[in-house]
């Protein structure tokens, strides 16, 4: 039976689709089966970082679709990447409770056919950030090392903690250690104790990450890109491994 991991964040543009393409790939290249989505359908981010597009998307097999309440149309999109790794793409949808019951319907069922299924939850506290935060089983909050961000991811797991959520973790995006070292940014021990959460990963600033997006590729493949490496490591710690913290 599978996990569904929600990435959420306090504000947007802190990465959280981005780590989401990338630790699907890296756990799709483990051998591991990965589903992902965007959850609503009026949010396509997931499908540029992907590099999908109407000329390119494959449909999965499909013989074991659940027929769903017709609020509900959906296709499981193949990666182009890796073989095991697929997208959940929502084609219509409404956002009546009745809906929501469908989505943790049909959560349930991918959970049988899928050992990770990493959900892009949008930013902010808007309804569908709660609608999202049902379907976990662990959160991944994600945060930059400004003041800002860390008070929204604050905010976030504050939240999470009174939905009765307690297994989450943080990724901090975009770890410039010069600023840290000018006292410009807040340093990771400090975001780790004002959070009061375990990290998972620390991702460095790297331009080539915005790069790889428009060319349709994912800094994990880079062998050369240390935000590619760090990502490796969240991979690995999520399978269960060891993993010291470098930047």
């Amino acid at each position: 039976m599978g996990e569904v991991y929600v990435i959420t964040s306090g504000k947007g543009g802190v990465g959280k689709t981005l780590a989401a393409a990338n630790i699907g790939t890296g756990l799709a290249r483990s051998g591991k089966r990965v589903l992902i989505s965007d959850v609503y359908c009026e949010f396509k981010d997931m499908e540029f970082v992907m590099g999908f597009d109407s000329g390119t998307a494959r449909l999965a097999a499909d013989e074991d679709r659940q027929d769903m309440d017709s609020c509900l149309e959906y296709e499981i999109v193949k990666d182009s990447v890796s073989e095991n790794l697929n997208y959940l793409k929502l084609i219509s949808c409404c956002h009546d409770n009745g809906q929501q019951d469908t989505m943790k319907e049909l959560f349930g069922f991918l959970r049988k056919q899928y050992d990770f299924i990493l959900v892009d939850c949008p930013s902010g506290l808007e309804q569908s950030f709660y609608h999202s935060v049902r379907l976990a089983d662990k959160v991944i909050v994600m945060t930059e090392p400004d003041v800002g961000a860390v008070r929204d991811a604050h905010r976030i797991i504050s939240l999470l903690k009174s939905a009765g959520i307690r297994d989450y973790k943080l990724i901090l995006n975009n770890v410039k250690p010069l600023l840290t070292e000018l006292g410009v940014c807040l340093g990771q021990d400090d975001i780790v104790k004002i959070l009061a959460a375990d990290l998972l990963g620390l991702i460095p600033y790297e331009e080539k990450v915005i790069a790889s997006v428009y060319k349709g590729q994912r800094i994990i493949e880079d062998k050369d890109s240390e935000a590619g490496k760090a990502y490796w490591d969240i991979v690995r710690r999520l399978l269960g491994e060891t993993v010291a913290y470098v930047l």
